[in-house]
């Protein structure tokens, strides 16, 4: 093996350890795909869609709320209500399969139109959404994007100067929320 290639293997073990740092500060949200295992509990071990409330259903015990807790949090709050009278001392693990998904549409002079879903918790920037979608055509006018916004019970319409945006680094990052409906304009000449 190459040095380099030893270089490389050693920092993507440190930077990407298996239910490492990232795995143990994640916190769960509604629509996450948990996998929860209770050691030598056959009747334990399933999977469980996180609800819109932040819940999970667990035999026997019930519902659980685990939106906004860690892995450990939830792993110890699953284990602290099955010792109450349920197991003796469980061994309980618990996982995201499957991480929710934010879904947003890019439209109009964008090469390749379309809805992209990203992971929920990633932080998707309004340039970077467009980039996703094959970035602006030569038609598009980058002054002129629109952001369709699910506001409360409303629907607000929030226009923005891209080329501005990107002319302009030191200004505040417009971010991508779930829903969106991005259209970039086209140029009249």
């Amino acid at each position: 093996m190459s040095s380099l290639a030893r270089v490389l293997c050693i920092a993507f073990a440190v930077l990407c350890p298996v239910g490492g740092a990232l795995a143990d500060n994640y916190r769960m949200s509604p629509n996450d795909l948990v996998a929860l295992s209770v050691y030598q509990e056959k009747d334990f071990t399933a999977s469980y869609r996180v609800s819109a409330d932040g819940s999970i259903g667990v035999p026997l015990i019930g519902t659980v709320k685990v939106g906004g807790m860690t892995m450990r949090q939830a792993s110890a709050a699953i284990r602290a209500m099955l010792l109450d009278g349920y197991l003796v001392n469980p061994q309980v693990t618990l996982r995201v399969v499957e991480y929710a998904k934010m879904r947003f549409t890019v439209l109009g002079q964008v090469t390749t139109p379309q809805s992209i879903s990203v992971p929920a918790n990633e932080k998707l920037t309004l340039l970077q959404a467009i980039g996703m979608a094959g970035g602006a055509t030569r038609l598009a006018n980058q002054r002129k994007v629109t952001v369709k916004r699910k506001i409360g019970g409303g629907v607000e319409m929030l226009r923005i100067d891209v080329k501005k945006m990107a002319r302009d680094g030191e200004a505040a990052p417009f971010f991508i929320e779930d829903g969106d409906i991005i259209t970039v304009h086209e140029s009249f000449f």
